[in-house]
């Protein structure tokens, strides 16, 4: 279900809440509170209008949780900034420290300040990048770790009781559903890496611009390569082109490179007016602050910044509990299980007609899905294990999801031992197939090469199975071409059995 507007982030947060706390009570009292609640709603509402008029009627007061919660994104965003400069402050400190005994080494203060966080940010969107792709997902995970950003995660024991609920929620951490949840928390984590990191530069460059201008610095590289005045030159020439057209003097001369090259065991007196070269490197070493370390950072959390709020979006689309309440709330022509999905033994004339979406033919035609053989809930499809056994004839049903380690993912491929070489995967259809799941049939299929590994996209229509919308299926058929697996689906097995 799509949403025509987008809510604050706090807004989720309150909604998750209020959804952790609702689904504790009564399922069969809360769907005659929800349809009678449905009655009174417009029907030109968009579905998350009619989501905030639910939260208003079934959590009035609790408007003191987005509050909260948007009091504890800014609160972590600001200790995460204020520690950044903090950092940024003691490591320009330490790396322009200068007692009149050597010189500063412009080499050292680069490759320290500069080329470190530098090579972390890129390999950090290298990282996000090779999640796209199922043969580097490992590479991703190892890569795109935003290590700064967890420092807010441990903020969160000095936040406010219904603040940290509220960010618990948003970051998965809260011990419900999770659906959709780990993208947002990612994204969250890598916007407050990019805080961290914009702090650290700027408060660097600003203790630079204070150094330079109160105390009497001298500069000079320094190495134990054998590198030319003239190679030294040339590579600052290609750094400082950004901003070669606005300011070139901030671009040093080969005289200057050749001039303040030192050696710590040579001890040459030095006159006033070699003192007074030593200093003219602070130009193109702010330049370098800010093009390579304050500016890449910026742009990089205004990215994750709209990364993150795609996320968020997402989140309401694929989030099982906010699907279920908008699909309670919204006006349905009939009800969307038809008859050929039906358990066996259920009288037709008790049987639904299916609605227009669920008839209308599917793009690709899945093959027939095989019974029998153990079966996987992936991922909390919310399905008893009874109703899956009688519904798939499953020999047993195992739970594994998106967070299963490698080394539990390898033990349960080992324990399925499919009997009759048949392995069915049931999967939420409204969530569009994550790398892990890949990576978790490549491991089935590594453990038994000849088996027959079934994928099972499925609605859930009051604790039962039903067929995945077209949209869906859609989706699922684009994200598996590549994988060695047959796509099935209900309608098919329903109608052969």
């Amino acid at each position: 279900m799509a949403f025509d507007d987008r809510p604050k982030a706090a807004q989720i947060a309150r909604l998750l809440v209020a959804l952790n706390r609702d689904e504790a009570g009564d399922r069969a009292g809360r769907s005659a509170r929800d349809e009678a609640f449905k009655a009174t709603l417009p029907s030109a509402l968009t579905p998350w209008a009619r989501i905030r008029r639910w939260l208003e009627h079934v959590d009035a007061g609790g408007e003191c949780v987005t509050r909260q919660t948007e009091s504890a994104l800014a609160a972590t965003s600001v200790a995460l900034f204020a520690l950044g400069a903090v950092s940024g402050w003691l490591a320009l400190l330490a790396a322009f420290y200068y007692d009149g005994s050597a010189r500063v080494n412009v080499l050292a203060v680069l490759g320290a300040l500069l080329g470190l966080p530098l090579l972390s940010l890129l390999l950090s969107w290298t990282g996000a990048a090779a999640s796209k792709l199922s043969a580097l997902s490992g590479l991703a995970s190892l890569l795109a770790r935003p290590a700064a950003g967890k420092l807010g995660l441990h903020l969160r024991r000095w936040l406010h009781a219904e603040g940290r609920a509220g960010l618990d929620a948003l970051l998965g951490l809260d011990g419900h559903d999770r659906s959709g949840v780990a993208r947002v928390r990612y994204w969250l984590l890598v916007f407050w890496s990019h805080i961290f990191a914009s702090a650290f530069f700027l408060a660097a460059l600003v203790t630079a611009l204070a150094l330079i201008f109160f105390s009497d610095l001298a500069f000079g590289w320094s190495t134990t390569l054998n590198l030319s005045a003239s190679s030294v030159h040339e590579a600052a020439a290609v750094a400082a082109r950004p901003w070669l057209w606005l300011l070139p003097e901030a671009v040093p001369t080969l005289e200057l490179v050749q001039a303040t090259r030192y050696f710590r065991l040579t001890t040459d007196a030095v006159t006033a007016q070699e003192a007074a070269l030593y200093g003219q490197w602070w130009p193109f070493l702010l330049c370098m602050f800010c093009c390579y370390g304050l500016v890449p950072r910026v742009l990089s959390g205004v990215v994750a910044a709209r990364c993150l709020s795609r996320a968020l979006a997402a989140l309401m689309a694929e989030h099982a509990g906010i699907r279920a309440l908008a699909e309670r709330l919204v006006e349905r022509e009939s009800s969307s299980r038809p008859a050929a999905f039906e358990p066996s033994g259920t009288p037709a004339a008790y049987r639904n007609p299916a609605p227009a979406e669920v008839e209308q033919p599917a793009v690709h035609h899945w093959p027939p899905l095989r019974a029998g053989g153990p079966v996987v809930n992936w991922n909390g499809v919310p399905v008893s294990d009874g109703t899956l056994s009688r519904w798939l004839r499953a020999e047993r049903v195992h739970h594994a999801g998106a967070g299963i380690s490698v080394a539990a993912e390898a033990e349960l491929a080992k324990a399925l031992q499919p009997a009759n070489g048949v392995v069915t995967l049931c999967c939420k259809s409204w969530e569009p197939p994550l790398l892990e799941l890949q990576d978790f049939i490549a491991a089935v299929a590594a453990c038994y090469p000849k088996a027959r590994i079934q994928v099972l996209p499925a609605r859930v229509e009051n604790g039962e199975p039903a067929p995945p919308r077209a949209r869906d299926r859609e989706v699922w058929q684009r994200a598996m071409a590549a994988v060695d697996v047959a796509l099935v689906g209900l309608r098919q097995w329903a109608a052969d059995r």
